[in-house]
């Protein structure tokens, strides 16, 4: 499936499409479902790397499908998403 979804927005698609709660995606990831709200809402936009495996192994994705998860993951922002400026050095 290749989108230029957002990874919060093909994570809730992924999970919907195989009949899952956010809760027993969690269940099944080991992980809150606070974590994955965070996801779906955006609030995280790059999850760690454990994270993304953990959620494509409860969604069973293979191949294609797997690699075009963990790289939505891995995108960067967007050209017009706010992005933190790095600290000045110190003086």
């Amino acid at each position: 499936m290749r989108t230029a979804a957002g990874f919060g927005e093909l994570l809730r698609l992924r999970r919907e499409r195989v009949g899952l709660t956010q809760q027993c995606l969690a269940d099944h990831a080991t992980l809150s479902v606070r974590a994955i709200r965070d996801m779906e809402s955006g609030r995280v936009r790059r999850p760690r790397n454990e994270t993304v495996r953990l959620l494509a192994d409860a969604l069973r994705l293979e191949g294609r499908s797997r690699t075009d998860f963990e790289e939505a993951a891995r995108r960067h922002p967007l050209a017009d998403e706010p992005v933190a400026e790095p600290a000045a050095p110190p003086v």
